[in-house]
């Protein structure tokens, strides 16, 4: 963790997300994330405005080139947005981002306008989005921030003291935060959840695949390895449904970069290193 700044993940993942092809189907561009990313990330948005045309064939050869693995951060982006949507439309009022990094939901997304949203995560990245978020108005009821470092603090006394109501319908967001936990902080985690997610709440995680051995999977490793920011904790689909189980959710849907693919942009591809398990609490 970089004092006073984002995770490096943290700012690949918004610039990516806010760089995202238009073009290529419903992953719109993330408004927000050029107010949030450090440079050099907010120089790449100049250059984008500048030369539109190009970047349009960039991303159009990197999407066929990557298997449209150039494409994970936004349609991953789509995929939690949908079952956000889905959770706050049957009643859930409280929407809880855990390692929120520069997530933009709350300012993004209008339907969340009746959603309290707790926004969790390590005190220098949180300290770094406020000021970078400033007085932009939210279009959530309320944005609540967290300040939590999962491996040390007490997950369930600081939203509760942050006002989140256990026995009230949430959607819990755990989005690109597990595979850079020990095996250990996901189980602590989960537990609290257990305790925290009233029947009926709506768990999204995403997850790293144990045993995937592709050349992007490798090749993401390597990136993560040289941030500083090493994958802890992959699961396969089987012990992650089995984890989640222990803790009270059944999966619902486990998809990847395969499934979104064909939902978003009607094409095939191959599977990818991340997955999405969306559950329910039972």
């Amino acid at each position: 963790m970089r004092e006073g700044k984002p995770s490096y993940t943290a700012a690949w993942v918004a610039a990516l997300r806010g760089l995202a092809p238009a073009s290529n189907g419903p992953d719109a561009p993330d408004p927000v994330a050029r107010d949030l990313v450090p440079q050099p990330y907010a120089f790449t948005f100049e250059l984008v405005e500048r030369f539109p045309s190009l970047w349009s064939r960039v991303q159009d050869v990197a999407a066929r080139y990557s298997a449209y693995h150039f494409n994970h951060v936004s349609l991953r982006t789509r995929a939690i947005d949908d079952a956000v949507l889905d959770a706050v439309a049957s009643g859930a009022r409280q929407v809880v981002v855990l390692g929120a990094g520069l997530d933009s939901r709350a300012w993004r997304l209008p339907s969340l306008r009746e959603a309290v949203v707790f926004e969790v995560d390590h005190p220098a990245t949180q300290a770094y989005k406020r000021e970078k978020i400033g007085e932009r108005p939210s279009f959530a009821r309320e944005v609540r921030f967290v300040s939590v470092d999962f491996e040390r603090d007490a997950l369930e006394q600081r939203l509760r003291e942050a006002g989140h109501d256990a026995a009230q319908r949430s959607v819990f967001i755990w989005e690109g935060v597990t595979m850079y936990l020990l095996p250990e902080a996901v189980e602590r985690t989960l537990s609290v959840l257990e305790q925290l997610a009233a029947r009926g709440s709506t768990l999204c995680v995403t997850y790293g695949q144990r045993y995937k051995r592709g050349p992007g999977a490798q090749a993401v490793r390597w990136l993560v390895r040289r941030s500083g920011e090493p994958f802890r904790a992959l699961y396969t689909p089987e012990t992650m449904g089995q984890l989640l189980q222990r803790h009270g959710f059944d999966v619902l849907a486990d998809e990847g970069l395969r499934e979104w693919v064909r939902r978003y942009l009607d094409t095939e591809t191959r599977g990818s290193f991340e997955r999405l398990a969306r559950a329910v609490k039972v």
